[in-house]
């Protein structure tokens, strides 16, 4: 709940022409927490106990309360708005099962109850969507979806966000159960992928400017994908500088990434769908995140059952990280489709300049 209400306060104070400038901050923890935590979680593991991932959030959600308190403006709601109760049950279930269901699919021994829960979030969803296209107050405005370059985060983007979250997941436990590293060691390598976003970000900005976000998009998919390929050739032999390097590569692909689509995703959309894009938005983020681990573990599984990259310890991550490669693809031809000059007003593009962003 606290990132879509903290990214909401910032749009609505943000002109067009910054948007790109302060998507560029937004994108920031998304990027670094999942990879800054195995490293972490690895320490804790090592040299506390397995408790103290859990009892970290204690000090981390009071310096987070106190830091509302102090810096986020006050603010009335809507008192004439009511919440639309209907919509939020069948979201929140229909989104809740699909991550349960995509989890339980590649369980051992699992029968047709995942698949029954995942249909029954898929019908919830459904019912979810057509109710809000004729409620008078729903709670998200479907209209959003017309929009192309909003559109494309809920297609290209739902699945890029989806294999890169997969990542911190597949990363340390090929380290830990396919090479035989210690938590430590492992969550240090994975921090490579860290150092890579801290080390483009500076860059980002200048490059959606620069190239536009069509071209940035498709460059930074198929590059992930190719990442994700080479994952796939690593064994307990790589040389360790050479998976640090590729790791740091990965990284750098992932942060221009999400900074483009961060952006891009409101670039068309006028203020009065503010609220319900961020709201969709967010909701979106949330499911590729939880999507991505479950299919992640679902490739895991199913590769661990048949032999097509050998009998090793490392074979199933191997097929795990080819199929996720592939999956990128899906994102890296979503983007394709886009309009040359989308987002132009957004990135302020050299090609972009030229002629009317299309929507």
């Amino acid at each position: 709940m606290m990132v879509p209400v903290g990214t909401l306060v910032v749009l609505r104070g943000t002109p067009k022409s910054e948007l790109l400038r302060a998507t560029a901050f937004l994108v920031w923890p998304g990027l670094l927490a999942p990879v800054l935590a195995p490293l972490v979680g690895g320490a804790f593991t090592t040299y506390l106990s397995w408790h103290w991932i859990f009892l970290i959030n204690v000090p981390l959600g009071l310096a987070a309360f106190i830091a509302a308190l102090r810096l986020v403006p006050h603010k009335g709601g809507d008192a004439g708005r009511r919440l639309d109760w209907l919509g939020l049950a069948l979201t929140t279930f229909g989104v809740g099962s699909l991550v349960v269901g995509l989890e339980g699919v590649g369980g051992h021994g699992a029968g047709a109850v995942p698949a029954a829960v995942l249909l029954a979030g898929a019908l919830a969803l459904a019912g979810a969507a057509w109710w809000m296209l004729k409620a008078k107050a729903p709670l998200f405005d479907l209209r959003v979806f017309a929009t192309r370059t909003f559109r494309a985060t809920s297609t290209g983007g739902f699945v890029y966000r989806l294999t890169i979250s997969s990542v911190p997941f597949l990363l340390p436990l090929l380290f830990q159960d396919g090479f035989g590293w210690d938590p430590l060691k492992s969550g240090a390598m994975v921090a490579a992928v860290f150092i890579g976003n801290i080390g483009i970000k500076p860059a980002t900005t200048p490059i959606i400017r620069r190239f536009g976000f069509k071209p940035v998009l498709v460059f930074a998919s198929f590059a992930s994908a190719v990442t994700f390929a080479a994952c796939a050739a690593l064994n307990a032999g790589t040389p360790e500088p050479l998976i640090f390097a590729l790791l740091l590569a990965s990284g750098a692909f992932r942060s221009i990434g999400f900074s483009a689509y961060a952006s891009v995703q409101y670039a068309d959309i006028v203020p009065g769908e503010l609220p319900s894009a961020n709201a969709v938005s967010a909701t979106l983020v949330q499911l590729a995140a939880g999507a991505g681990i479950a299919v992640g573990a679902l490739f895991l599984r199913l590769f661990d059952h048949v032999s097509f990259f050998g009998d090793g310890p490392s074979s199933a991550y191997r097929g795990a990280f080819l199929s996720m490669a592939a999956v990128m693809l899906l994102s890296t031809v979503d983007s394709l489709t886009l309009h040359r000059h989308a987002g132009a007003e957004v990135s302020r593009s050299v090609v972009g300049k030229a002629t009317k962003p299309g929507a």
